[in-house]
Order: C-alpha cells, then structure tokens, then sequence
C-alpha cells in the first residue's frame, strides 16, 4: 500500500508513527510519502527560529508517543536525556543557546519552540525511521509545495508538487495542515495597498519567526494590533531579540535597554492582555474533575436532547467559581470549614451569600465581570492613566499565576478550562448544542474567551511586559483600538481618548491567520474545492438557513472527506486545524495523557487504513 501524508508537523508525524506500528503485523508491503513545504516539524514547530521565542504549554504536557508505548519521552524527559548529543551532531542555527535552554529546563517549564521543533526531527529520525525495513518505507519530501491531488486512470491518486511534478498511485491520501494563509479582507487590503503607496512597513497576520523586523528601526514607532501569544513572540523579538536585558528588581523585573528598541504602541478590541500561564504544579494527566459540568449534570439540563450555550456556560462557570473559592478557603480563611462550603456551594448551585454566610471579603468574591474585563468600571481619561491600571491588573495576575497552577485562586480555577476540556469536547461530539449555539455562540463568543483567559503566554511574559511598560518601551491603549491610515502614517488611539494619537510608519497585525476553507489562501485546499474533492461544512440554523463552521466537512467516524456531492471519499483523510470546526481540540500538540484528542486520531485513521487490508 502507498499512502501519502500532507504535512509533517507534529500530526503528521504521529499518523506516520502508528501506521508504521500497525504494518508492522501484516504481509502487506507499505509506501509512506511525507510531504511538507517546509520540514520535520511543519511551519510552526522551525528549528532555526529564534531561542527568544516560546512555549505556552510546559515541557512535561508535551509528546509525540503512545501512551502505552514502552520508550516513551516526553519534550522534558527528551531535553533532559537526548538533546545535547543530538543537537551537537545536527547543524541548528542556535546550537549552543539551544543547548544550554534545554539541559537548564526545569520540569515545569516552557521550552523554546525551537527545541520543539529539534524534538520532532529526533523522533522522526529514532522512532520512525528506524522502524523501516525491507516492504516498509517512508521517504520525506521536504521544502516542496503540494499543489493539487489528482485521480488518475488506474483510479489512485497522484500527488501534484508546484503544478507540474508529480508524485503518483497512492492508494490513500492524509491530509493534516497546520495553520494556513488566508485571502486578505478588505481592511488588510487596504492597509497594504496603503503602505506600498507611502512608504511604511506593514506586517500582515502571520507568525513573527518569518517576519523581517530589521525593517523596522531603532527608536521608530511600531503599532502592534493585537495582544495575544504573537504579541508576546513580536514583544520579545524587538526587545531581548534586539540586545535589551530583565534583571532582578526585589521580587519584579526591570528591563535594560540596548538602545536598538523601536517604541511599541500595542492595542485591541478588549484592551488588556491575555491571563497569562500559571507556573505549572501538575503533572501532565493530573486533572480536577468538576462538579457541574459533567456529564450526568449535563443530562440533566437538556431541553429537546440539547444543551442551551446559556446552561454549558452556567454550568462551566459554576466549576470555575467552586475551585476558586476553595483555594482562597485554603490560603485566605482558614476559620471557614471547607467541607461544609463545598457542599453548601454544589447544594445551592453556587447561590451563596458569600460576605455575610462566609465573612468573604468583597474584594475577593469571584466577579466575572472583571475577569472578563479586567477594565471594566476603570475611568480612563489619559495613556498615562490607563498604564497604571494596566500595570495594577498584571501585578495582580502575575502574583496569582507566580503562587502555581494549583495554588493561586484565579489563575489555577481558569485552569479548569483545561481541567474540562474532555468533558466540553463531548458536549460537541454528541451535537448537543443547536447548529445555532455552535456556530453563532460557541465558535464565536465561547473560543473568543477561552483564547484570552486560558491560551496567554507563561507567566513571565507578563512580568517583563510589566517591566517594558514601566520602562516607556511599551505602550498599552485603552479598548476599543481604532486604527487608520492619514498622513503618509497609521495612527491609532484608543476609541475611549480620541484626542491621544499615536503614529507610526510600522504596523503589526500580531495574530496568526484562522484555518478557513472559505477563506483560505492555501493552494491546495483552493485547488480540492475547486475540484469539488472537499467542501465546506454546512449547519442548518434558524429559518432552514445554512451557516457554516469554516471547517472542511468530514465523516466524524472515519475522518474521511465528503465530496461536494455528498458522498465520503474512503481514500482521503483529513485531520487538524483545515477540520477544526468539526471539533473541540484547542491543544495543536499531543499530550502524554492517555485519552490525548490528538494521538487517538491518529491511532483511528491509522487503525481504520490497516484494518481494511
């Protein structure tokens, strides 16, 4: 059998993992093609990206194993035993930094993404293909571009390279792409059109590691659009990228300046920065089960066999606020019998009298409202103003996430978000929210607040923000950026203080671009649509309406594609961020836990090719 995989970031490589593992057992001979624009590791995962550029999940929570595999290691375990003696003998463009950052890796911690990226190419090189033998090969096509996938007169597939070499008669085809270009909207356009006709430089949505920032001078103004994980990457890259330094300042940091920085003036809708990782106290399958969001709850506020957006929230919510207070229970008010409290809490649905029951202190009853908006309720009346809450909010984050991920009250109840993943995946496997719920609130409101409260960077990106704030490197604004191009400059300002405008002749779109068949800029899913091989996935919502999920549409069962026509193609497979919306998996990289989304994947497209032999 010849099979080719489309892709050789981390799902591809673990699909190439367990059929190798699965064809091991059969006379069959088997063909693995794998193919990839860039290399081992896919886009993301570069091992010549710079050291400056990190994880937001730790080292130990990440692998690219079987659970019940015997030699398994996790990116922790691989950094502490194997990466010096393969680093020195592979010819990486950091080699020496990147040594050093792995062998000084403290089991809690976030790895460089480019020792990730090293990680992937030793397990390609010790557990794949070392798994070859005589009738079961892979070859890796590296730094080639698949353009188009062709049936041909022998009715199996031929694998197009740049529109014109092809590779051909592959019996099944795999197709798992990480994050892709998308057409620009109408507002990129524009801004580009704008900065080609006066001179400035403009960084389209993408990842900072490709981006050219040497464009982008000493002392200049730079906006950056956006405050989540590529704010941090494009923050650090113009900061210690560029020479600058964060010393010890009693229990904060204090940053150096090299002098090369340009004056970062960064902002967004919501105006605030995403919560930050806690430092990491579990270990990598250790989880709190929840109270309300489980499935036997669940059952019961199913109205019609469906689950209202308004209940999954209420109930998450509920499992959210019984961790947190049990925490502060445990740090803050010992005098409080914790037992009692928890069960009057899951008793009451969380409907407590919080100060005069407890003797809570208003200050720490849970608020959603500011978690939300850490803002909200803030008069801002000037920059200068809104720096100094800015820099209130991260000091008491910071000092939140710094207690652990299982002992500071705020930080380690969101992550429950975590915590309960499993659970809310199976919300969306048995479809109990309306086609309307999951596309227009679920998709929408619900992954819009899990990015900002539970995907921020580790903590310590935080408290170097803090520094930069304080050292005028970085400036925040208030919500509700607004943004234009006037002058032969972008100016931004907050919509809150029109009269403070800031301009620059650089500007940063910080955001990586959503996997969107319908907008995607990707040559081979544009080619497959256009050839009616792959199709949107559409939901029925109110009024026999038809929305749709942006998500290539597949068989849930078999992670086969269904044509245009509606039929399921049983040869070609497709998996990852191109399906994202027929799935809940915020995680991009498997994890060591035994019921991992992403490595049961792999094991059911693996196991169901083999299986048909």
């Amino acid at each position: 059998m010849k099979i080719a995989i489309i892709g050789a970031g981390p799902r591809g490589l673990v699909t190439a993992y367990n059929l190798l593992k699965n064809f091991n057992n059969k006379n069959e001979s088997l063909q693995i093609n794998l193919f990839d624009k860039y290399d081992v590791g896919g886009r993301v995962w570069n091992a010549n990206q710079s050291p400056y550029l990190i994880m937001n999940t730790p080292a130990s929570e990440i692998t690219l194993f079987n659970y019940d595999d015997k030699n398994k290691q996790t990116l922790y375990e691989w950094c502490k035993n194997e990466s010096e003696d393969f680093i020195s003998k592979h010819d990486f463009e950091y080699q020496q930094q990147l040594i050093a950052a792995a062998t000084n890796l403290p089991e809690n911690g976030y790895a460089d993404r480019a020792l990730l990226g090293i990680y992937c190419k030793w397990f390609f090189e010790e557990y794949i293909l070392t798994q070859q033998t005589a009738d079961k090969k892979i070859n890796l096509i590296n730094h080639q571009t698949v353009s188009n996938i062709k049936v041909n007169s022998d009715k199996k597939y031929n694998v197009i390279i740049n529109f014109k070499k092809y590779y051909g008669d592959f019996d099944k085809i795999i197709i798992s792409l990480g994050q892709q270009e998308n057409k620009l909207s109408e507002n990129e356009a524009s801004l580009q059109k704008y900065a080609k006709e006066n001179g400035l430089n403009y960084f389209l949505p993408g990842y900072p590691a490709e981006q050219d920032l040497s464009k982008i001078k000493a002392s200049e103004n730079v906006i950056i659009r956006g405050l989540g994980l590529s704010f941090n990457d494009y923050v650090s890259l113009l900061t210690i990228g560029r020479g600058g330094k964060f010393v010890k300042d009693g229990e904060n940091l204090k940053y150096i300046p090299s002098g090369n920085e340009p004056r970062i003036i960064a902002g967004s809708r919501r105006g605030v920065p995403y919560f930050p990782k806690a430092i990491s106290q579990k270990r990598y399958d250790e989880k709190f089960g929840g109270h309300f969001l489980i499935p036997e709850v669940i059952k019961k506020h199913l109205t019609n066999d469906k689950l209202k957006y308004e209940e999954l929230v209420k109930l998450l919510k509920l499992d959210i606020e019984y961790r947190y207070y049990a925490l502060l229970i445990k740090s803050k008010y010992a005098k409080i019998n914790l037992d009692n409290f928890k069960n009057d809490f899951i008793k009451n649905n969380g409907k407590l009298n919080f100060a005069e029951q407890y003797g809570i202190d208003t200050a720490d009853i849970f608020n959603w409202e500011k978690v939300l908006n850490p803002v909200a309720g803030v008069k801002i009346t000037t920059t200068d103003n809104y720096q100094k809450e800015i820099l209130k909010w991260l000091n008491f984050i910071i000092k939140d996430a710094k207690l652990g991920s299982k002992t500071g009250p705020l930080t380690s109840s969101i992550e429950m978000l975590r915590d309960l993943r499993t659970n809310i995946r199976w919300i969306v496997a048995n479809n109990l929210l309306s086609n309307d719920d999951y596309i227009n609130k679920f998709q929408k409101q619900f992954m819009s607040t899990i990015s900002f409260l539970s995907m921020g960077a580790p903590v310590i990106r935080s408290e170097q923000l803090a520094a930069l704030i304080k050292a005028n490197i970085v400036t925040i604004l208030g919500p509700q950026m607004m943004l234009i191009g006037a002058n032969k400059t972008y100016k931004t300002c907050s919509m809150f203080y029109k009269k403070e405008i800031f301009s620059a002749k650089n500007l940063i779109e910080a955001r990586i671009p959503k996997a969107s068949l319908k907008n995607t800029d990707n040559v081979l899913l544009k080619n497959l649509s256009d050839d009616k091989l792959v199709h949107l996935d559409e939901l029925k919502i109110n009024n026999n309406q038809t929305s749709t999920t942006d998500s290539i549409d597949i068989d849930v069962n078999s992670n086969n594609i269904i044509a245009n026509n509606g039929k399921i193609n049983k040869d070609i497979y497709a998996w990852g961020l191109s399906t994202a919306g027929k799935y809940f998996i915020p995680s991009a990289f498997p994890t060591p836990s035994k019921n991992d989304e992403n490595i049961l994947i792999a094991q059911k497209i693996s196991n169901h090719i083999a299986n048909k032999l």
